[in-house]
This record gives C-alpha cells, sequence and structure tokens, in this order.
C-alpha cells in the first residue's frame, strides 16, 4: 500500500491509499511480448518436428497470461483519496475506472476495523455516520488495514487548542509578584 498524506490547506489533512505497484505498464507490456515470442518459438519448433497440437495449447496458454496482465494492469489506477477538513470528511474511490464520491459530516465519522467471519478471512475498515458505511482500504493487508485504521482515527480528531505561547510560568510568577507588591511591571 503506498500512502502519502499532504496539507493542502490549513486544516485540511489528505491520505491517499493505493495498492501496491511495482511493475510499470511499459515493463509489464515487454514482459507479454518476451513471453509471447517465447511460447511461440517453443511451439512452432513442436509443430515442425510434428506434434501439431502443441501449438493451439501455446495460444490458449499465452492468452490467459495476456489476460491476468491485462486485469492487473486495469487496477493500476485504483486508488482512494480521504480529505478530512474541519466540517466534512470526504472519500472518492476509483476501483475498475469507476468513481464514487461520499461525504460525511467529521463530528459524526466513526471508523470500524471488523475482523472476518474466519481467521483467514480478511478484516473489513469501513467508514461513515448516520448509518451509512463504505468499507476503505479492500485493497490492502490485514497489517496495512489495522495502521490505516489508526492513522484515519488520528486525522479524525480535533486538533488540540494551541498552548498560550507568549505567557509562560516565570512571567505570570513575575506579574502575580508584582500584584502582591503593588506595582506593574
Amino acid at each position: 500500500m503506498q500512502r502519502a498524506t499532504s496539507v493542502p490547506a490549513p486544516g485540511v489533512r489528505r491520505l491517499l491509499i493505493r495498492p501496491n505497484g511495482s511493475l510499470s505498464s511499459t515493463a509489464a507490456l515487454a514482459i507479454v511480448v518476451m513471453l509471447g515470442v517465447l511460447t511461440l518459438g517453443i511451439a512452432v519448433g513442436f509443430w515442425v518436428a510434428g506434434a501439431w497440437l502443441v501449438l493451439p495449447f501455446a495460444g490458449l496458454e499465452f492468452a490467459a497470461v495476456a489476460l491476468g496482465f491485462y486485469v492487473v494492469a486495469r487496477r493500476q489506477g485504483d486508488f482512494e483519496l480521504l480529505v478530512i477538513d474541519d466540517a466534512h470528511v470526504e472519500l472518492t474511490q476509483r476501483q475498475r475506472a469507476r468513481r464514487r464520491h461520499y461525504r460525511f459530516p467529521r463530528y459524526w465519522t466513526n471508523v470500524w476495523l471488523e475482523p472476518g467471519a474466519h481467521r483467514w478471512y480478511p478484516s473489513r475498515l469501513t467508514i461513515g455516520s448516520h448509518g451509512r458505511r463504505v468499507e476503505i482500504g479492500s485493497f490492502v493487508t490485514d497489517d496495512e488495514r489495522q495502521e490505516l485504521s489508526r492513522q484515519i482515527v488520528q486525522l479524525l480528531r480535533p486538533a488540540a487548542p494551541e498552548p498560550m505561547a507568549s505567557v509562560s510560568a516565570v512571567s505570570m510568577a513575575r506579574t502575580a509578584a508584582a500584584d502582591r507588591r503593588g506595582t506593574a511591571g
């Protein structure tokens, strides 16, 4: 999972969640072409040797591998963007070229991390309010989902009030001592 947080404006927090994508589309295309050439070369060699039935099965095998690479490449652009400002939580999801947008009031927004029905089932992380919940982080591992849950809860917490920087304990003590003496200063 690749995550990036940034602060575009005061009071606005962003969390971008993307699945791991270690293979670029150019590299994937190069691998598919190399596998195709290699498979076709071996299949033609068997065809010349008289085993003509190898050729159609090699073609099916190559088609299955190419389809797998295509499916993975389509999911490469999926993401979930969580934008948290002072009043709202907005979630934009892009999955398989379909975009969905959700908006929740920040004060009422909750995060739920539910364990799977069995120990081998993945957990579910949902975010929502007022009876409406949306699953988030479905393409990450359970450990990453737990960390994501902690991070979202942290981002949803209201900011702590700023301490008074201009008044220190020493200056307060001096003011109190001056008040007792009857002088300001």
